[in-house]
């Protein structure tokens, strides 16, 4: 089992679509009750909701998940907090591998918003997790 954060928007949905195709199970979280129906029906196995700012409910999404694939909100201004917890859950957990969908050089200085991917990075590094960080472009 494969646990998608973030799993409501644009990457999580196609990240879950390839994930059904190739018949891995999914737990999706996602932010809202009313984004359950819609990734019930594209496939994920079980559906939660939570806030990725709560360590009790991070670590009720992980129980009975081998790895992450974590998308943390878009813009915000808790990325490094909800990159510890979710960082901090998995190790509780025993992950057994963590991928970080981050952004293509997050420590450009005119993009200010991205240091907190930078600094989930760095986080990710010091876990002592297996893990893969995705820096994608546009």
């Amino acid at each position: 089992m494969i646990l998608v954060t973030g799993a409501a928007g644009k990457t999580g949905q196609l990240v879950i679509g390839a994930l059904v195709k190739r018949q891995i199970p999914v737990k999706a979280l996602v932010h809202k009750e009313s984004q359950v129906d819609q990734l019930m029906a594209s496939g994920a196995a079980e559906v939660l909701v939570g806030d990725m700012r709560s360590l009790d409910r991070m670590k009720q999404a992980f129980e009975g998940v081998r790895a992450v694939y974590h998308i943390p909100p878009n813009v915000s201004p808790y990325e490094f907090e909800i990159g510890s917890i979710v960082i901090e859950a998995a190790r509780k957990a025993g992950i057994e591998h963590f991928i970080y969908h981050s952004v293509l050089h997050p420590q450009v200085e005119a993009m200010p918003h991205h240091w907190g991917k930078m600094r989930v990075e760095e986080e990710i590094f010091e876990s002592g997790l297996p893990f893969t960080i995705l820096q994608p472009a546009v």
